[in-house]
């Protein structure tokens, strides 16, 4: 059975529950709905948590994510390029823009590790591409993406 406890709501704000509901039988239900809607939405928001909370958010979500990724001191080396975990990699082809990722040290695209040139090829119904030219890639604490190429010519490690 689970606890309660009483939270004071206003009578009109109650009334207008029962108004809608049309009768009493769920409204508790109902607001317990809207809270815990509210608490979803705002999971992690500094504006509307302590800090303190939203700090812990925040270090559940970096463990979240290298679990999912990896560790992000490591990552795929493509020539001298090095592409940490939680890279992305990005190719237009035909007005379809495709999506790759480091994890776990390894390029991942629909679920299959591939190389740069593989996923591209893949992309574009297995022709020969250069992936250098036609990879766009978003390091996991940038915003910008950028040319691969770009990065093999200033040896981005």
């Amino acid at each position: 059975m689970a606890d309660f406890v009483c939270i004071p709501i206003s009578s009109a704000i109650y009334n207008e529950c029962v108004l809608r509901k049309g009768d009493t039988s769920d409204v508790v239900g109902m607001i317990e709905h809207a809270i815990l809607g509210f608490l979803d939405r705002t999971e992690g928001d500094r504006m509307v948590w302590s800090d303190e909370y939203a700090e812990k958010f925040s270090k559940e979500e970096e463990w979240t994510e290298i679990l999912e990724t990896g560790s992000p001191t490591k990552g795929y080396q493509w020539q001298n390029v090095f592409l940490p975990n939680g890279t992305r990699l990005k190719f237009d082809y035909k007005g379809d823009t495709k999506f790759a990722e480091v994890k776990h040290e390894s390029i991942v695209y629909l679920g299959d590790k591939c190389s740069p040139s593989e996923f591209v090829s893949r992309v574009a119904n297995h022709t020969s591409r250069n992936a250098w030219r036609d990879i766009h890639v978003l390091f996991p604490t940038e915003t910008d993406w950028m040319y691969a190429n770009r990065l093999r010519r200033e040896g981005r490690k």
